[in-house]
């Protein structure tokens, strides 16, 4: 009988034609091999990719001008100013490739980055603020160290020995009007939180109109000397409590009728250090805070000892600014219209021919505007032509040493 699988033992061979079919692995394996390097020859000489896949993240280096200033958002606030940290060597390095040298100076009042610096060298001024950086916001802002004193929280304008006030060193001198020449003041608010807004009014706005910065905003310091070199007064803005508080939150360190003189004391020099050169300051929001003499008696004395002026927006008929600020012989001036209540073109021109009515009428008038550039674009053309109709555009500290006289 002829062999079968049936009847062939286990485990012996049945022949040549049943032999199992093997693969071959060692060929296999050398072809993955060459594939492979295949592969990786033509994503080198392909792809470009120097850095072999690892993470890479690409970053845009802008070159900004010497006056420093930095981005703003409008998506949160920042108290705390910026830490500049000294750099070991002080002393310019000329670099390897004979590129320029980088001088890291703070300006002295009077001089700028390019007194300073010589052919060939690029300068970078320091125009932080803040305790961190030892009182050098006092010379990046141009404030007088006169009138400067150094407090918990920073620099704090004050008095000099000799009587002069920052009111009357930071404040713009007004032009000169004929006698009873009706004189308009218009402070536009809420400057240093917005880049664009910020920037936009500064390089628009006649020097005669006064800037008010938030405390919140980054780099405030630099926006202030930028809007005094351009030859504007700058106030700074204080957080008042309205009535609907918390629910509306004017920000952080808002004076509150609810806690002591002493506490709404710190609060306020906190916010007085934020920036330096100011000649006045300027509520905002504050219905509540201006109605009660208890709160607000205690914070109109320190402004006035601080030789500053004050400046009511006008928003609140309750407000005791008028009343008040004559007992502390305190500087002030208070907003006869909000410019731009209703943000559009007719409107704005609207009220600002208003303005000049009241100005004819009272001898003056205070026109309040935010940042917004609907308002900067028509505060700017209303003022071109603004003399030409026989009146008299004065920084805001004009009308309150007049109200104060």
């Amino acid at each position: 009988m002829a062999d079968s699988d049936l009847t062939t033992p286990l485990g012996t061979d049945a022949g040549p034609d049943r032999q199992r079919f093997q693969l071959p692995l060692m060929p296999i394996g050398a072809g993955l091999v060459g594939l492979l390097a295949i592969v990786t020859a033509g994503w080198i000489l392909f792809v470009d990719d120097p850095f072999g896949g690892q993470p890479v993240a690409v970053v845009k280096i802008e070159t900004v001008p010497s006056i420093g200033m930095g981005q703003v958002g409008m998506g949160g606030f920042s108290g705390m100013a910026p830490t500049v940290v000294a750099e070991p060597d002080p002393r310019p390095q000329e670099q390897a490739d004979g590129g320029p040298r980088i001088i890291k100076v703070d300006n002295p009042p009077g001089t700028t980055a390019d007194d300073e610096a010589g052919e060939g060298e690029v300068v970078i001024r320091d125009l932080s603020t803040g305790a961190e950086t030892g009182g050098s916001s006092v010379v990046s802002t141009g404030a007088d160290e006169r009138l400067t004193e150094q407090g918990e929280h920073g620099p704090l304008p004050r008095v000099a020995k000799d009587g002069t006030r920052p009111m009357d060193v930071y404040g713009r001198k007004a032009a000169e009007g004929a006698m009873g020449q009706p004189r308009i003041a218009i402070v536009v608010s809420g400057l240093g939180l917005s880049q664009t807004a910020t920037q936009e009014a500064i390089r628009v706005l006649p020097p005669d109109v006064t800037l008010a910065f938030a405390p919140y905003g980054n780099s405030l310091s630099r926006w202030v000397s930028r809007a005094r070199q351009e030859g504007h007064e700058v106030l700074l803005q204080l957080p008042l409590e309205p009535f609907d508080y918390p629910d509306n939150d004017p920000g952080p360190h808002t004076l509150l009728t609810s806690v002591s003189p002493e506490v709404n004391a710190g609060r306020l020099h906190w916010l007085m250090a934020r920036i330096g050169g100011y000649a006045g300051v300027m509520n905002h929001m504050g219905a509540r805070f201006t109605a009660t003499p208890a709160s607000f008696d205690p914070v109109l004395d320190e402004i006035a000892r601080r030789g500053l002026y004050f400046v009511d927006d006008g928003s609140s008929s309750r407000s005791l600014t008028a009343s008040h600020a004559p007992e502390f012989q305190l500087p002030f001036a208070r907003g006869d219209l909000l410019i731009d209540a209703m943000p559009t073109k007719n409107e704005i021109d609207t009220k600002l021919l208003k303005l000049e009515t009241l100005a004819k009428s009272q001898g003056f008038a205070v026109g309040i505007a935010s940042g917004l550039p609907i308002a900067v674009e028509r505060i700017s053309e209303w003022a071109k032509s603004l003399g030409d109709r026989g009146f008299l555009l004065v920084p805001a500290s004009a009308i309150a040493a007049k109200q104060t006289n």
